[in-house]
């Protein structure tokens, strides 16, 4: 009885990180990473950079500088606002890892 328990037990562990294998990665220390990364999409990236950036420049500026498009070069999003082009000044630029979410870098150009 113990024996069967005990390999219905594993075969349902091994199903289970099959599953997850299919659908990410699951790394060693156990963590799960989706298949297109934390920040799989331009809006994910865009609404990381505002709730980062909100704090540090505020909500007026920001504002001031939607649309905000971004774009993913080696695997970094680069989110940046919009700025007319008869007005002076600069705009938010904020670096996100796709994979990790990590913010590579955080900017606000003059």
């Amino acid at each position: 009885m113990k024996t069967s328990l005990l390999a219905f037990a594993l075969g349902a562990m091994l199903a289970a990180v099959s599953v997850a294998a299919n659908a990410g990665t699951l790394q060693e220390n156990y963590t799960y990473v989706p298949p297109g990364g934390y920040v799989a999409t331009k809006e994910m990236a865009i609404a990381i950079a505002l709730i980062v950036a909100t704090p540090v420049y505020g909500k007026k500026l920001l504002d001031g500088e939607k649309p905000f498009t971004a774009v993913l070069k080696d695997g970094v999003w680069i989110v940046t606002g919009y700025l007319p082009s008869n007005m002076k000044g600069g705009t938010l630029e904020v670096h996100i890892s796709k994979q990790t979410g990590q913010i590579v870098r955080m900017l606000h150009w003059k």
